[in-house]
């Protein structure tokens, strides 16, 4: 039913918005959004949800309270959502457009933006008013200066050699009389140095790490733990050390006093995605604070593993997701952690746990299945899965025509109505007439008005609410009918895609014998 939707109340407010006052507040907002549906009858009809996002940017859509109902909305459960403008949903003209003239439409979801006084309803089959597009490119633009500006500030601050990050290297913490100084702490420092000795000793990373294990040394996390309270709890349960944080160490210039800045390029305004710059475009200020490595030392390991390909890929996001959609899917069932290709080159590659070189506590996975192998058992997995779902609820054969047989009833019904409106016009129209020639009396005249006014208020009643069933019919339809041709074209899958992988599917747990955990996403 069309009422069992949820009409979806939204508010946004960024701490770099320039409306961040009283006028522009969370509570403002939903006030002003309330008085606009209580005034609409049709909007009162539906429960409303309220969500918020307070000190999000409207740059991307990577807020939890607009994630919430994007999730509602492709669970097909909002009829309408309302904002107070246009820049309370997104700020970036692509989003808007994406979702304005493509999802939200495709998806029967109705859009009301007050202060724009936009309703998608006056805009179906058609694009964008000229209006929105404009604004929606100005807060774009406005996005994009905003951010420069920050950039600008960050990137002075930076220049003159202050540490403005959140987190500070492994072995220094902020100084307590100047935030933006680092100095030393003495237990981490004694790990680094330990780590640095190993190194220059002969040992490789992977040995390095597992023998800080066997030796039970904290992690840098465990560290962390110790100055201050962190809720999540590591993968498993327990923290350990990897070659790639012994890497990360091993590479960093903060353990000879040197500070590197402008390491890396924002991908797009608002996003979070940036890329590595190559180390020699690197800002550097030298001796900016006490060192913890000589610099003969960081400068002898970093000899040691100059040609070393495998160690200097490492903490390098694979490029190779669209050969490989399972990749950062899978994981080991016994430790949690993700599984690795012994040779990501090739398709046929045995998959393996990497724990097992750190520690002996787990049973991780061993076996010695391909890629390929558990790409065409996930495939089987997913074509079942999807039948699975689109089967609940599926209409029979019969029930689709009786609902067909049912649209065709009401319509003849609302076209009787029309006929009996038609009718009771006419019938009021003679009345007048009788009325002027004074063939019939004030009372008679008022008596039949108020009889033909109330016939004619239900007739209209009556056109509304059958109007409202066949729509819930036809929505009825057309979901089953989709419902077919969706198993019809998934049951005809013979390969995996990552738009497949990443629509369907969180994490693929895998176990000895081929078993294997599915966590699917909620849609």
């Amino acid at each position: 039913m069309l009422l069992d939707k949820y009409l979806i109340s939204y508010e946004r407010l960024s701490k770099d918005d320039p409306d961040s006052d009283e006028s522009g507040s969370i509570m403002y907002q939903r006030m002003i959004i309330s008085d606009f549906v209580r005034k609409d009858a049709e909007l009162s009809a539906f429960e409303m949800k309220d969500f918020s996002d307070d000190g999000y940017s409207g740059t991307n859509l990577d807020r939890p309270g607009m994630q919430e109902i994007l999730r509602l909305v492709k669970e097909n459960k909002v009829y309408c959502v309302v904002v107070k403008d246009l820049t309370r949903f997104s700020r970036d003209f692509i989003d808007i457009q994406r979702y304005l003239e493509r999802i939200f439409p495709a998806l029967d979801v109705r859009f009301i933006s007050i202060g724009d006084d936009f309703d998608s309803n006056d805009y179906i089959g058609k694009p964008l008013e000229m209006r929105m597009k404009f604004k929606s490119i100005l807060a774009d633009y406005y996005c994009k200066d905003t951010s420069d500006k920050i950039i600008q500030q960050l990137t002075a601050k930076k220049s003159q050699g202050k540490f403005i990050a959140g987190s500070t290297p492994f072995g220094y913490s902020k100084s307590k009389e100047n935030k933006h100084k680092l100095v030393i702490e003495p237990r981490e420092a004694e790990v680094v140095r330990r780590i640095f000795d190993m190194a220059i000793s002969g040992m490789n990373i992977n040995k390095i790490a597992k023998k800080l294990n066997e030796d039970c040394v904290p992690t840098p996390r465990e560290f962390e733990k110790m100055k201050r309270c962190l809720n999540r709890e590591p993968v498993g349960g327990k923290a350990f050390w990897y070659g790639r944080s012994v890497h990360s160490i091993l590479t960093n210039e903060a353990y000879i006093g040197t500070m590197t800045y402008n390491k890396y390029r924002q991908r797009a305004v608002g996003g979070k995605k940036k890329e590595l710059l190559p180390s020699s475009e690197w800002e550097r200020i030298y001796n900016n604070h006490e060192a913890i490595i000589c610099e003969s030392d960081f400068y002898k390991v970093q000899e040691r593993y100059s040609n070393n390909a495998k160690m200097q890929s490492r903490g390098k996001r694979s490029k190779n997701k669209e050969k490989y959609p399972l990749l950062g899917m899978l994981y080991c069932g016994a430790c949690q952690r993700a599984l690795a290709m012994v040779n990501i080159a090739e398709h046929n590659s045995p998959v393996f746990c990497n724990t097992r070189n750190y520690t002996d506590e787990y049973d991780c996975f061993r076996e010695d299945f391909t890629m390929e192998e558990i790409e065409e058992v996930v495939l089987y997995q997913i074509k079942k899965h999807i039948k699975e779902v689109l089967s609940v609820d599926l209409l029979t054969g019969q029930e689709m025509m009786e609902i067909t047989d049912r649209i065709s009833s009401c319509s003849d019904d609302i076209a009787k109505a029309k006929a009996d409106l038609d009718a009771c016009d006419d019938e009021l129209q003679e009345l007048l007439v009788l009325k002027h020639r004074d063939k019939i009396t004030m009372v008679e005249f008022m008596e039949q008005k108020t009889l033909l006014e109330v016939n004619r208020k239900s007739l209209l009643e009556s056109i509304h609410e059958t109007e409202k069933e066949i729509l819930e019919l036809r929505r009825s339809l057309n979901q089953a009918q989709k419902k077919e041709r969706d198993i019809a074209t998934y049951g005809n899958l013979d390969k995996i895609t990552v738009e497949l992988v990443e629509g369907l599917i969180e994490k693929i747990y895998m176990y000895p014998g081929m078993k294997m955990s599915i966590v699917w996403k909620n849609n």
